[in-house]
């Protein structure tokens, strides 16, 4: 009773500790008046769109994987009119993620590691991906790969054999995120090779069968959603949209030497933008050495699956400050160890320190309450016009504008993309010209149509620096 009792509290005590520090950093929190962030306010978008019967990919378009437009589309059916449902997806993400890092602690070291959790959750909320809104795929992929941490560890500490069960879960979790942003399932990578090479050092007759057994899972998954493309004869678009998009149009033009040495390079990118994530991480992975002490498997694992997460998903050359966040699964090996010391001081100071550095690091607690000032001053323009008008963020990205107006976009290309590829911009001038959109969006650029005019100029900030929002009308509307 007592045994079940803890873990009751325990679990209530984690959660509040994710609670707190998605409520106090994450730009979804109520706290905040709106989330700014393009690609949280882009992936809502097309779940809002995906619950008025709009096809992803189809009608409305980016470029990340299929699941991840389902979650947010699960996060508009919680609310349709704000951020509330990534918010609570966030606190579920996080609260996992915890709830593995506690596990991998008590591997080693029994007891209570509450003060720990809370560094390890301030430490990856106080992390440029909260900094620029929250909601990223990044964020999202932290239980999933922390949970595979746990169970790889716990494995390899007792060196049992990995069963089909083991190898079902793992497949499942690596179409999971496979089919959410594909880069960062070099994580995966990484662990079928070692697993491959530690199954067939501990229970050579099952390799192949846990081969085919997480090969099997990771199908199915994919084959569940060429499922729904085929459902909607949209197949062809959605491997245009994903795989050949992001292969072709979004990935670096440098050769495999070159793109292999920037993202050596990116390391110090990476921990200049995010000092307390990368620094304990990085500590994290040297203190594993003594960790694991004795136990070369684990090294092996250690070295293998951050070397292959890490060379899969910055090879592509695209280097943007969130990119990193995964590595933070990888911190709990430094708190771990130091935990271990006899004296209390030193993990005390440790994540005491943590706490106070994310909290003064991150940009996001001076914004808590700012009042929103050019989305809904251009909304109150347009809906002055007493119809029901039809806008487009014709140069500049979804911030939120579609989500403040409850609007689903008309046009398929309803936000800048990054790259100018030939077709997409003629996508969209298209929508424009057929649908005769009644009003133009522009960010920091101005736009030059003869059929529309300026009509708005205002000044906003976004991502701490200010920019300048322009309002167009169609002149025959």
């Amino acid at each position: 009773m007592f045994r079940n009792r803890n873990i009751k509290i325990k679990l209530i005590i984690l959660f509040f500790i994710s609670v707190f520090s998605v409520s106090l950093f994450s730009y979804s929190s109520p706290l905040y008046s709106i989330n700014p962030w393009s690609d949280a306010n882009i992936f809502l978008t097309i779940g809002r769109g995906m619950l008025k019967g709009k096809v992803m990919y189809v009608d409305l378009f980016d470029h990340k994987g299929p699941l991840l437009f389902t979650l947010y589309a699960l996060c508009a059916f919680i609310s349709n009119h704000s951020f509330l449902g990534i918010f609570i997806i966030e606190i579920i993400s996080l609260f996992f993620f915890l709830y593995y890092s506690n596990k991998i602690m008590n591997l080693y070291q029994t007891g209570n590691h509450y003060l720990a959790m809370f560094a390890i959750g301030f430490m990856v909320c106080g992390a440029k991906a909260f900094s620029f809104g929250g909601g990223s795929v990044e964020e999202f992929a932290l239980p999933v790969m922390q949970g595979c941490n746990f169970l790889i560890i716990k494995k390899m500490k007792e060196k049992e054999v990995f069963t089909a069960r083991d190898s079902l879960m793992i497949g499942f979790f690596a179409a999971v995120l496979f089919l959410m942003k594909f880069t960062i399932c070099g994580f995966f990578l990484g662990i079928a090779v070692s697993l491959v090479i530690y199954q067939f050092k501990y229970g050579r007759k099952t390799v192949l069968h846990c081969v085919l057994c997480a090969m099997l899972s990771f199908i199915s998954v994919n084959l569940l959603v060429l499922l729904y493309f085929y459902i909607n004869q949209s197949v062809s678009v959605y491997i245009d949209s994903y795989f050949v998009f992001n292969l072709f149009s979004y990935a670096s033009k440098d050769n495999l030497l070159t793109s292999m040495y920037k993202a050596v390079l990116a390391g110090a990118f990476y921990l200049k933008n995010n000092p307390v994530l990368v620094s304990l991480s990085l500590a994290g992975l040297v203190s594993a050495w003594f960790v694991f002490k004795k136990n070369n498997d684990l090294k092996m694992y250690l070295i293998i699956s951050f070397i292959c997460w890490y060379g899969v998903s910055f090879i592509g050359g695209v280097f943007i400050a969130y990119y990193i966040l995964p590595i933070c699964i990888w911190s709990v090996l430094l708190f771990l160890q130091i935990s271990r010391n006899k004296s209390k001081v030193p993990i005390t100071i440790l994540c005491i320190g943590t706490i106070a550095a994310s909290f003064v690091l991150s940009p996001n607690i001076r914004h808590i309450k700012d009042k929103e000032t050019v989305r809904h001053s251009f909304i109150d323009i347009m809906n002055a016009s007493g119809e029901d008008a039809e806008f487009l963020m014709y140069e500049g990205y979804d911030e939120g504008f579609y989500l403040i107006a409850e609007k689903i976009p008309a046009c398929r290309i309803f936000t800048n993309i990054n790259t100018a590829r030939p077709d997409i911009i003629q996508d969209r001038d298209n929508c424009v010209n057929e649908k005769k959109i009644d009003y133009l969006i522009s960010m920091n650029k101005e736009i030059d149509l003869d059929s529309y005019e300026l009509i708005a100029e205002e000044e906003a900030p976004y991502d701490d620096q200010i920019r300048t929002y322009r309002l167009y009308k169609r002149i025959d509307s």
